[in-house]
């Protein structure tokens, strides 16, 4: 494993050259205890401390390591293992919008994780359309361009919106093709709503028969909640009427399946996206 840094400041190639004497990128070398081959790297967008590897080959006990000291000169990687099935794990993410949240490929499909740095990490197999097949690569769009206008011509009297895709993940799999999803979080969504508007809180997470979800309602009347599988389909739809303020309703699961959900409130000028587990 190798770190390079100051790549930023390297604005030529006398500064980026590494055979050159006046080359200012540092390129360490992170000791490992294992011989396994690296097969990807992720950092998180919203913090740089946080680092996760994973390794491939098989007959090992450990496959994906993390730390949360990215930007130290030596940082301590600790094993994230947790309930993973040991095998190989191929590619990895941090999701941009949820703190601890992590997507990893693997040999038998996808999973991912509601928080990284838990005392003792679970896993979770996605029910994703292509399968429990190798996924060899992840990547998703951290940057939003969305803002960002471009000249449809020379003269610049004619505009076309950046682009829409922020959020989005996009899966690379072994023989079963190339496939994006938007499903983690409220990607667009996030787009109208301030970051301080936006916390939705499910309690407990993952959940058995009942769930109770709490957000801010910034006006009286009525909301909308849904609840979506991954495919996309629609599984619960209710109204409730809520007064302005802190706002709880309690949702029954009794006959949702295990398996991964998005939650999903909306009122009048206001939308708020999560996900939840459920386990029986």
């Amino acid at each position: 494993l190798f770190r390079l840094s100051n790549i930023a400041r390297a604005y030529n190639k006398a500064n980026a050259d590494i055979t050159s004497p006046g080359c200012i990128i540092a390129n360490t070398e992170i000791t490992l205890s294992t011989t396994q081959a690296i097969t990807s790297i992720a950092v998180d967008a919203k913090n740089p401390e946080n680092v996760v590897f994973t390794l491939g080959n098989y007959g090992n006990a450990d496959y994906i390591f993390s730390t949360k000291e990215g930007m130290m000169d030596i940082p301590t990687f600790e094993s994230v293992q947790g309930n993973l099935p040991a095998m190989p794990v191929y590619a990895s993410s941090f999701e941009v919008n949820n703190e601890g949240l992590v997507v990893i490929g693997t040999e038998n499909g996808l999973f991912s994780t509601l928080d990284i740095d838990g005392s003792s990490v679970e896993w979770m197999q996605e029910e994703a359309p292509f399968g429990n097949v190798p996924v060899f690569s992840i990547k998703q769009q951290d940057i939003d361009w969305g803002f960002i206008t471009y000249p449809v011509n020379d003269n610049f009297n004619e505009y076309k919106d950046g682009a829409n895709n922020y959020g989005a993940f996009y899966v690379g799999t072994f023989g079963a093709g190339a496939y994006i999803t938007r499903s983690f979080v409220g990607f667009e969504e996030f787009d109208t709503v301030d970051a301080k508007d936006s916390k939705l809180d499910i309690y407990p997470n993952p959940a058995s028969q009942m769930a109770r979800i709490s957000f801010e309602s910034f006006t009286q009347g009525m909301v909308s909640l849904e609840i979506y599988d991954l495919s996309g389909k629609l599984i619960i739809d209710r109204k409730y009427s809520v007064n302005k303020g802190q706002t709880t309703i309690d949702v029954n699961l009794f006959n949702l399946d295990n398996g991964s959900y998005i939650v999903r409130v909306m009122n009048a000028n206001k939308q708020y996206q999560s996900k939840l587990v459920i386990t029986k």
